[in-house]
């Protein structure tokens, strides 16, 4: 799990191949689905989310669009 810039909560969910965000107010919502191991994330100082799922790592920048990694 970890934190963004405005402290929004992102906890990956293996078991349902799925990120989940919960807001700081608690609202909670499905960030992104079909992952398939995606225990390792962290943020930057852009508040770009990155994510390793198996041998591949995932950018999701703050408007939540996806681009594969090399």
């Amino acid at each position: 799990m970890t934190f963004d810039g405005k402290g929004n909560l992102f906890v990956a969910r293996p078991d349902s191949a799925s990120i989940l965000k919960f807001t700081s107010d608690g609202k909670r919502s499905t960030f992104a689905s079909g992952l398939n191991d995606s225990n390792d994330m962290a943020f930057d100082d852009k508040d770009n989310l990155f994510v390793r799922d198996g041998n591949t790592i995932f950018k999701f920048t703050p408007v939540e669009k996806k681009e594969k990694g090399e």
